[in-house]
């Protein structure tokens, strides 16, 4: 699988398991609309219903770039995420091999395809952050000092509480292990994740299951991990 889903326009009414995307035919470099979780097509962001979906009619699939996007009038399709900042990149460090052996093994992964991945620390808001970086092509060190369009999101949430305090706000734990308290300010439509307005920043929160957990409620979260998603190149 590959990266698709800072470009999601709607969620797929197929599986309704994930969000169908726009992507790149390989071959013909044809933009269409694809759902990662089914590989169901669609050529018409207006018309993506059960009834109007292909399979097989492409092949192999890229992400596309923003440039072709517009060029194709689709970007005022893509749902936009609260969770996206402009962010400086201050620094860029390779993990060794343990520690992604480390990270594997954490996220349950017991053969994993060889990868390289990166802390990458960031300036957002005037506050830094440390998260991982997993994409090599989006994290290379020529973006030190630059200023790139991210999505910020806390992956493998451990333990939500619903609490009382009064104040909102992220501490950071180790490397890019975060506590967190904030308010819930959206679910989304599959129920594995939701929008959490910290105060100094909103990220997405994932998790695979929650529950009694609604809109509104402030939350706690003990220990969840910072990840960043490179959506754009440098400006």
């Amino acid at each position: 699988m590959i990266d698709l889903y800072q470009y999601k326009v709607a969620w797929c009414p197929i599986c309704n398991q994930g969000w169908v995307e726009i992507a790149k035919d390989t071959s013909s470099k044809e933009l269409f609309l694809f759902c990662e979780e089914c590989e169901s097509e669609w050529d018409d962001p207006l018309n993506i219903k059960k009834d109007t979906s292909t399979r097989d009619k492409y092949g192999l699939v890229e992400v596309p770039s923003l440039a072709e996007i517009q060029d194709k009038k689709w970007y005022e399709y893509i749902i936009k995420d609260s969770n996206a900042y402009d962010a400086r990149i201050l620094e860029i460090s390779q993990l060794t091999e343990d520690q992604i052996q480390a990270q594997y093994k954490k996220w349950g992964i017991e053969n994993p395809i060889s990868r390289l991945l990166y802390f990458v620390t960031i300036e957002v808001n005037k506050i830094l952050l440390k998260g991982l970086g997993t994409s090599e092509r989006d994290w290379n060190y020529s973006l030190i000092n630059k200023e790139i369009r991210i999505l910020i999101s806390f992956e493998n949430a451990g333990t939500i509480k619903k609490c009382n305090f009064q104040f909102k706000g992220i501490l950071q734990k180790e490397d890019n292990i975060y506590l967190a308290i904030g308010d819930v300010i959206e679910i989304d439509e599959s129920g594995r994740s939701f929008l959490l307005d910290c105060g100094v920043i909103i990220t997405r929160a994932l998790r695979a299951n929650f529950k009694n957990i609604e809109v509104g409620d402030r939350v706690l979260i003990e220990s969840i991990e910072f990840s960043l998603c490179n959506i754009e190149f440098e400006k």
